[in-house]
């Protein structure tokens, strides 16, 4: 579950303008919701050892695209699901309503940002 969301604002000047980006803590991972364009990108913080240097390089990778804010919370409502510890229907149905209800807090936490 969610233990805490940043609802801090970054906001990076490139070539197209102002980026919103978001920061939530799902737990034991970091993950980030950044505007991209016409879409909106989920991406967590990945760290690989460079095959040529043998160093470490860190940054934001990518690992979805959506359209609007409505299916990045639809996606964050299946990565939390899949990740539930249910072991039986009822649990299950449970962890859902739990996991829905912490969701629309923390989007609607998001979009009083925007």
């Amino acid at each position: 579950m969610v233990k805490e969301i940043v609802t801090e604002v970054e906001t990076e000047d490139e070539d197209n303008g102002t980026n919103v980006v978001f920061l939530v803590h799902n737990g034991s991972e970091e993950l980030r919701i950044q505007a991209q364009g016409k879409c909106w990108a989920i991406q967590r913080f990945v760290t690989n050892k460079n095959r040529k240097t043998k160093e470490n390089q860190s940054g934001w990778v990518s690992f979805k695209w959506v359209t609007d804010l409505g299916s990045v919370a639809n996606r964050f409502y299946d990565m939390r699901l899949k990740r539930s510890e249910a072991t039986s229907l009822e649990e299950l149905r449970e962890a859902a309503i739990k996991i829905g209800e912490d969701i629309r807090k923390e989007f609607k936490a998001i979009k009083d940002k925007l």
